[in-house]
């Protein structure tokens, strides 16, 4: 596209349209890059974890409102279901940030317009729940034990447009499993999904 720009007399028009269209792919080769980085320091043990007290009703308003730019576009519902009693999480606020960001964004991009997603958390034992919950396209079951597979795409025909990577979920797979947490999901095709970190 950029090489027919320059051999071709364009006009400005022409020449923006080209520059918006290289600035999309440029932003989505940086994430792509951002996360192989990630996951290979990982691999490696380069990223260590710098665990921190967390308001856990703090830490989900602030995700319920990064979300709420993204659902308004669609004008899907963002509810949340999380007490403000004080629950501490110790955790490395960078990486649970990444993580379920990762989550919300993928429920509100595969949930429908007018549809609705849910953050909700509790306590249990010790332990933190969050769940993420959509109404959206669903997952069928053949591919639940694949999704946290780095590069898995569930229909690449789908979703080859929609600016994701097949990264997200390995990457929070690999920040649930450094905080020594677990990460399951729930889904009905055309009914919706439920990621639940613990």
């Amino acid at each position: 596209e950029t090489e027919i720009a320059l051999r071709c007399k364009s006009d400005a028009a022409n020449i923006r349209q080209v520059l918006e269209s290289n600035l999309e792919e440029i932003t989505r080769m940086s994430f792509l890059v951002d996360d192989l980085l990630t996951l290979s320091k990982s691999d490696l043990g380069e990223i260590p974890l710098q665990p921190t007290a967390i308001d856990l009703h703090q830490l989900l308003n602030d995700l319920q409102r990064q979300g709420q730019v993204l659902a308004r576009e669609k004008n899907i519902q963002l509810k949340l279901d999380c007490p403000d009693d004080g629950t501490v999480l110790h955790a490395d606020e960078l990486r649970i940030r990444q993580a379920l960001l990762n989550l919300l964004t993928n429920a509100i991009r595969y949930t429908p317009t007018e549809g609705s997603v849910t953050v909700a958390a509790g306590v249990a034992e010790s332990a933190v729940t969050i769940t993420i919950s959509d109404t959206g396209i669903g997952i069928e079951d053949r591919h639940l034990q694949h999704i946290f597979e780095r590069f898995y795409r569930v229909d690449k025909k789908i979703h080859q447009y929609d600016g994701g990577t097949g990264l997200g979920l390995a990457i929070v797979k690999w920040v649930v499993d450094a905080h020594h947490g677990t990460i399951s999901v729930a889904s009905t095709p055309e009914k919706g999904s439920s990621f639940t970190m613990t």
